[in-house]
């Protein structure tokens, strides 16, 4: 086949690409947020320019052209190692893994360089609704999977140090071997201060930033602004009355699972809300609902500090438990 044929023939074929690829990218947010995770998820279909390209490297033929399994591509990048690994675990049950590799499993002990765990997939006929895997079932793609700092030293590397126009100087090279060095640490560092957060025996508001994050996401499925939880946690966390991280923990699992479907009934009900009540749209909204009921009175008293009355009031509101009785006795 000549470069015009196979493009022709991807023509006919691409939009049925991107709806594989705009389905994977809409199941990888999904599984993420399901796990209580945050991450972003790029995804592309290759243009017919890339097409080209990729085959003037590898050789103009039809076996190339069905051999390039990154026609549809997604990635997701995650802030922690650990993260990396439960998302992996999910992908291996969402899809059809057709190939699994490992990067890093290259490196030597004493090699620095790209490192992200990529899977060759198809839909798993079980998991995916009938329609679509009649349309797009036979499609195949690829899955990234890394962490910010993977991501980061991934697109340095590729600019900068893989496959070179020129030969890089000696120091150049060992500027760009130490790099990836930095990123791997910074890497370690991060998990190690996520899990030191997590495992702290000190109650404060990045504790229980930590411990309300996932069930939001789980959620609500929104980013939330970190600036304004720390905020509020400084004022509400005080007000429960208790100083210890595991006891914290129980309390708000608790609440949250005994509490699931009516929270999930108010953010539903109060969607059209949003803009005018953030509230909604932070992992605090549950300690805020928890304190109506657990100790209103000090609530008030530390609410109308810092923040409009009025707000607190619908909250309880739609929580069921009206503080107007208390907000208005003279």
């Amino acid at each position: 086949m000549t470069l015009q044929q196979i493009l022709e023939q991807w023509d006919e074929q691409k939009p049925f690409y991107e709806k594989f690829t705009k389905y994977i990218a809409l199941t990888l947010d999904e599984i993420s947020q399901n796990q209580g995770i945050l991450v972003r998820i790029l995804s592309r279909t290759k243009d017919e320019v890339s097409i080209a390209k990729n085959l003037y490297k590898k050789g103009v033929t039809a076996q190339n052209y069905l051999d390039m399994i990154d026609k549809s591509g997604a990635r997701v990048i995650c802030r922690f190692k650990e993260d990396t690994l439960v998302i992996a675990n999910c992908i291996r049950k969402e899809f059809e893994i057709l190939k699994e590799e490992d990067k890093s499993d290259i490196l030597e002990l004493n090699e620095i360089g790209y490192k992200s765990l990529h899977f060759d997939i198809r839909l798993r006929e079980e998991n995916t609704p009938e329609e679509i895997f009649r349309e797009i079932g036979h499609i195949s793609g690829e899955i990234q999977v890394r962490t910010l700092c993977e991501d980061v030293w991934a697109e340095i590397n590729h600019d900068l140090g893989y496959k070179p126009l020129t030969d890089l100087s000696p120091e150049s090279a060992r500027q760009i071997y130490c790099l990836g060095g930095i990123f791997e640490i910074a890497d370690d560092c991060f998990s190690n201060i996520n899990r030191n957060i997590i495992e702290s025996s000190i109650l404060d508001e990045y504790y229980a930033l930590r411990i309300l994050e996932s069930p939001f996401i789980k959620l609500v499925k929104k980013e939330y602004d970190r600036e304004l939880s720390y905020l509020f946690l400084k004022i509400l966390l005080p007000i429960l009355g208790i100083n210890n991280p595991s006891e914290f923990k129980k309390i708000i699992q608790d609440f949250i699972d005994t509490n699931n479907e009516k929270i999930k009934g108010i953010l539903i009900e109060r969607e059209i809300n949003v803009n005018y009540f953030p509230y909604l749209t932070q992992p605090e909204l549950f300690l805020i609902f928890l304190l109506i009921e657990k100790d209103e009175f000090t609530l008030i008293e530390q609410w109308e500090k810092k923040f409009p009355i009025d707000d607190l009031e619908k909250l309880s509101i739609w929580w069921g438990h009206p503080l107007s009785d208390i907000l208005y006795v003279e």
